[in-house]
């Protein structure tokens, strides 16, 4: 039951986070296009990897406000969490 909710959940994710997904698991850095600036910055394994950490911890509303924000945001965001 809880692999399906996974697997639904991964089919609904915006694409930013299905190519910072990528780069976790492939261990590799990758240009990602930025939803709000549209440019292409390349993040590293480990911002990726705070990024989807923190997206998969966060309530369905804050997912919404998360996404909102340029991935530079984002990891910001996600590195005064881990602390």
């Amino acid at each position: 039951m809880k692999i399906r909710n996974l697997l639904k959940e991964m089919v609904d994710e915006p694409q930013v986070i299905k190519d910072l997904r990528w780069i976790v698991k492939h261990s590799q850095n990758k240009a990602v296009k930025d939803p709000v600036t549209k440019k292409k910055p390349k993040v590293d394994l480990y911002s990726a990897s705070a990024i989807v950490q923190v997206y998969d911890k966060v309530n369905d509303k804050n997912k919404e406000k998360y996404i909102s924000k340029s991935i530079p945001a984002m990891a910001s965001i996600a590195f005064k969490m881990m602390k």
